[in-house]
């Protein structure tokens, strides 16, 4: 016969765990709104992420470094020499100059590998950040830690995620596919939303009524 988490959780503890867990849809969800809109926050951490005492809502913050997809286009277009696509008659925007690269502005404990490497962020990013974020609401520390920011980078880079089950005895063993899945180096092979994520980590941990 399976445990249940509120099987290994005192009542407190399981109470704070769904609380996280709502808090972390919550999240999700804004996120998949701001992505709808053409936009990628970049920055998902915990720091970033306010509630309100007692608990209700959790309301993500800071989008100082946030990322237009709109602008991905845009420069796409400007780089369409023979004219083939435009957003307007005029064409103004294909002659617009070429965009500088893209300049990394990242929280390493919570960064994709594809935002480290320079590459364009998308909503895949957000959600791997969300993955790592969760997993520090949920054990307590990030996925990866490390003595340099380099050897941060490279666990991002290359280290397979943790099994959070590891950490944690009430964490069941169903959630390390679910948090792997989010953190794939590879931002196709993540989930389709952050919501999708969050619905499937929290159908393995919340604890029943």
């Amino acid at each position: 016969m399976e445990d249940h988490v509120a099987d290994r959780l005192g009542q407190r503890e399981a109470s704070a765990v769904a609380d996280r867990l709502t808090g972390l849809t919550q999240i999700a969800g804004a996120l998949d709104h701001a992505h709808r809109c053409g936009i990628v926050h970049c920055d998902v951490k915990p720091a970033n992420i306010l509630v309100d005492q007692p608990f209700s809502r959790a309301v993500l913050i800071d989008f100082g470094v946030a990322h237009s997809m709109a602008a991905d286009v845009a420069a796409k277009l400007a780089q369409d020499r023979h004219g083939r696509m435009s957003l307007d008659p005029a064409r103004r925007i294909t002659r617009q100059a070429l965009q500088p690269q893209l300049a990394v502005q990242a929280s390493l404990p919570y960064s994709a590998p594809e935002l480290l490497s320079g590459r364009t962020p998308s909503p895949p990013t957000d959600q791997y950040a969300l993955a790592c974020t969760t997993v520090e609401l949920l054990t307590g520390s990030p996925p990866f830690s490390a003595d340099t920011a380099m050897a941060l980078i490279d666990h991002q880079l290359y280290s397979q995620p943790p099994r959070i089950s590891q950490r944690c005895n009430w964490i069941p063993p169903a959630a390390d596919s679910i948090i792997a899945r989010a953190m794939a180096k590879d931002p196709e092979r993540r989930h389709d939303s952050c919501s999708e994520f969050l619905s499937q980590i929290t159908e393995v941990l919340e604890p029943p009524m």
